[in-house]
């Protein structure tokens, strides 16, 4: 079985849960027999997940290749989330943190756009 489970039920948590949106989770064999599920929700304040009724989720089988995918996708995002929290921001180079800047077409790609 895989890591993952898509949200079918938000209602108790619109601001961090999308219906329809595949999301880790986590292991938790006390969580599960009481009914629970850990998620890595939208908030991703918690890098250990939130508790959620399993009855809001249904549990997805992925191929591999994209379980991989969303596992680096939730990796990358909850690093970039993590910079803003002061403790996290030590030891890493201002460089990193800054925003980078904007990509610029190329002239072949300008010339082909018009």
């Amino acid at each position: 079985m895989s890591d993952f489970v898509i949200c079918i039920d938000n209602e108790s948590n619109p601001a961090s849960l999308i219906v329809g949106k595949a999301y880790r989770k986590l292991p938790d064999v006390d969580a599960e027999s009481q009914g629970l599920v850990r998620i890595v929700d939208e908030d991703r304040s918690e890098p250990d997940g939130y508790l959620y009724l399993a009855s809001m989720f249904v549990p997805i089988d992925l191929p591999k290749v994209a379980e991989k995918a969303l596992m680096f996708l939730a990796f990358a995002t909850t690093l970039i989330a993590f910079t803003d929290v002061p403790q996290f921001k030590e030891g890493i180079p201002t460089s990193a943190l800054a925003k980078p800047p904007p990509i610029k077409p190329s002239r072949t790609a300008r010339k082909s756009i018009g």
